[in-house]
């Protein structure tokens, strides 16, 4: 993670606003899984702006929120002024800069595939009180044919040189049984999010590969995203379809 510190520059705005939320029932998952409970330590690594961490943070949770980019970390400061319960740290997945032992569960969104698995592991192994828990979610877009989802992907990979797939899929399995020493669980939960047409320009432009005004093929993304708006529109939004995926488990191995 620490040689992408500034892939987000500029974009935290945008991350905040336009990047979907998780739902509610990953923490009715955590209890029944792992028997999280409000009174858990957390620390959300690669917090970002906090769009996870509000998860927690809502359910009383103390959390520690890790996060590289100073977009980012002002970002998430601004919104939670007024938090008692939240920690913020300049730090990474390699290095987060926690005592030993000191939380019972880790969480990561959207987040995991910037870190290198094996020194991440090592860390997270450090901070962990014995028996805790490593989530690694992702909001994934809908990978079905001809949805607003697969089509906005097909413009990403037209346009941005630096687009590599949504969320976890490019991942290998072989990288989640060495990370957990394959005792772990894969679970799904379905996620929606209603944007209007600014909102769908801000999604993209809110990632790490959108083009900049600067770039060549920034007008022509635009434009593709608008026409892909104006053919799924309906009452003013469309509906971007997510599986939020989340790996839970018990480091092993």
């Amino acid at each position: 993670m620490s040689n992408n510190r500034n892939v987000f520059d500029g974009k935290a705005s945008c991350y905040a606003k336009y990047r979907p939320g998780y739902p509610n029932q990953i923490l009715n998952l955590l209890k029944e899984e792992a028997g999280f409970s409000g009174y858990w330590v957390v620390a959300d690594i690669g917090s970002g702006t906090g769009i996870l961490s509000d998860l927690f943070l809502k359910n009383g949770n103390s959390v520690y929120c890790i996060e590289p980019n100073a977009d980012m970390r002002t970002a998430l400061l601004q919104h939670n002024l007024q938090s008692s319960n939240c920690f913020i740290l300049d730090g990474t997945a390699e290095d987060t800069g926690l005592e030993e032992n000191s939380v019972d569960l880790i969480v990561a969104g959207q987040s995991f595939h910037w870190f290198d698995p094996v020194m991440t592991k090592k860390e997270f192994a450090r901070i962990l009180k014995p028996g805790g828990y490593v989530a690694l979610i992702w909001n994934n877009r809908s990978e079905t044919e001809e949805s607003l989802s697969k089509n906005y992907d097909h413009i990403c990979e037209k346009f941005s040189k630096n687009y590599h797939g949504t969320g976890n899929t490019r991942i290998s399995y072989d990288t989640f049984n060495s990370f957990f020493g394959r005792d772990y669980g894969k679970f799904q939960i379905s996620n929606n999010q209603e944007l209007d047409l600014e909102a769908l320009i801000g999604r993209y432009l809110s990632t790490s590969y959108s083009l900049s005004p600067k770039d060549t093929g920034y007008e022509s993304a635009l434009s593709g995203l608008k026409a892909l708006f104006e053919r799924f529109e309906k009452q003013g939004k469309v509906t971007m379809e997510y599986e939020t995926q989340i790996f839970l488990g018990v480091l092993k191995g």
